[in-house]
C-alpha cells in the first residue's frame, strides 16, 4: 500500500517534502483498511489508496519500477539505470527531537533525491521472545531509520555534496 501525503505549504511555493507510507501487508486491502483506519484515523485512508499485488510485484514496485512491469525483468543482469548512490542505516533509541527531524527535513529539501525510511522494532515484534526469532536489534532499539540518496551527476566533487564525511552530515 502506498500513501502520499503532502504539506500544504507546496501550494503557496514553498519547497517542502513528501511522504510516502509504504508497508507490505500480507492480506487483503479490506482488513488492512479496516485496521489502518482503527489507528490511524486521522490519515483519512480509503480502501481505494491501497494496492493489492502478490510479493513479486511488490518487489519491482519497492526497486521503482513502473507499475505493469512484468516480473521477468528480474532475471535481466544490466541495470536500468546507472545513478550513483550513498545508503546509511542507524538504530534510534530515543526518539529523535523535534529539532532534529526539522534538520533532517530542511536539509532533504537541500539534497532533493532523499529517501528516509523507519522500521518500527516495538509493538507486536516486542511481544515476541528472543527465543521464539532471534532479531539482535530488537533489543533496545525503537527503530531502524535508513538514508538513501541517489544523483545522476558524475564527479568526485558532486559526490562530496551527498556523500557524509567526518564534520558534515548526512
Amino acid at each position: 500500500m502506498t500513501l502520499d501525503v503532502v504539506n500544504s505549504s507546496f501550494q503557496t511555493g514553498e519547497k517542502t517534502n513528501r511522504e510516502t507510507f509504504l508497508t507490505l501487508f500480507l492480506g487483503d486491502s479490506e482488513k488492512l483498511h479496516s485496521l489502518m483506519n482503527e489507528t490511524f484515523r486521522n490519515l483519512g485512508l480509503k480502501q481505494s489508496d491501497c494496492t493489492e499485488m502478490c510479493w513479486v510485484e511488490y518487489v519491482l514496485f519497492w526497486t521503482n519500477f513502473p507499475a505493469g512491469t512484468p516480473v521477468n525483468i528480474l532475471l535481466s543482469r544490466v541495470p536500468q539505470v546507472l545513478t550513483h548512490l550513498k545508503r546509511k542505516s542507524d538504530y534510534l533509541k530515543n526518539p529523535i527531537l523535534k529539532q532534529g527531524l526539522e534538520f533532517i527535513f530542511k536539509r532533504m529539501i537541500e539534497l532533493k533525491s532523499v529517501m528516509l525510511t523507519f522500521n518500527p522494532y516495538r509493538g507486536r515484534m516486542a511481544e515476541i521472545p528472543p527465543s521464539e526469532k532471534p532479531f539482535p536489534h530488537r533489543a533496545g532499539n525503537l527503530a531502524k531509520h535508513h538514508y538513501a540518496i541517489i544523483w545522476n551527476e558524475s564527479g568526485v566533487e558532486v559526490a562530496e555534496k551527498y556523500i557524509w564525511r567526518k564534520g558534515r552530515v548526512w
